[in-house]
Formats: structure tokens, C-alpha cells, sequence
């Protein structure tokens, strides 16, 4: 479980050091799907998708950014749909890989969410 370290400095004003740890998992998938990168909507960008929805990647809640288009974008809907209902997370497919990644401090909720995620996937 990698713990993320955020130091912010000044020098000779001020230093400060938070440490969190986050849960991430690596997935194997069976084929190319591109590259994309999802992770939960600010309060600005559902506002905004009244008006201009443009997302590649239609994941409720999600803000989805392509970096290389899918060849079989329905095989990543299909992987995606298996992701339905995880909330705060940040998910990143590369190719055939799949990230997904907690933006909370590890508790037992997000170890269980992690772990449903994962055996709906594999």
C-alpha cells in the first residue's frame, strides 16, 4: 500500500509534511483498451456537463480525460460497468492494465471496496 507524502515548502518560512497512505491495485486485463484516466467530478464540472457533456468515457460521477482511444470502447464500458459503484477513486487504464487507486486515508471500507472491486473484475 503506497503512502503518499506531500511536503509543501518555503524556505526559510514554513515547512509542512503530510503523509497518508492510500490503497492502489494493478490489474492484468486481456487486451488493449487505450488510455484512459478516470476520477470523481468536481462540483464545477457537473454544472458544466448541462451544458457540454464530452466525455469519451460514461461513468456516473466520473470525470473521464483520453490519452489514446480504445480500438473496443464497448469492452472498456464493460470493464468499467464492473466498476460501477465505487466512489472515490481514481482509475486509470493503460493498455492492458487497470489502476485503481483509493483518495481516502485506509480504513476497513475502502480495503473492502478495493477488494469487491477487484473480484467483480477478475
Amino acid at each position: 500500500m503506497p503512502a503518499v507524502v506531500l511536503i509543501d515548502k518555503v524556505p526559510g518560512y514554513f515547512e509542512t509534511t503530510y503523509n497518508e497512505s492510500q490503497i492502489m491495485i494493478w490489474l492484468r486485463l486481456e487486451s488493449n483498451m487505450g488510455h484512459y484516466y478516470l476520477r470523481e467530478k468536481t462540483a464545477t464540472e457537473k454544472f458544466l456537463d448541462i451544458f457540454k457533456n464530452d466525455d469519451d468515457i460514461k461513468m456516473r460521477g466520473y470525470e473521464s480525460f483520453t490519452f489514446k482511444k480504445s480500438e473496443n470502447i464497448f469492452k472498456v464500458n464493460q470493464t468499467l460497468k464492473k466498476i460501477k459503484g465505487g466512489k472515490g477513486l481514481e482509475i486509470e487504464i493503460i493498455e492492458n492494465n487497470l489502476f485503481l487507486k483509493t483518495m481516502k486515508f485506509i480504513n476497513v471500507e475502502e480495503l473492502l471496496l478495493i477488494e469487491s472491486l477487484v473480484k467483480n473484475i477478475s
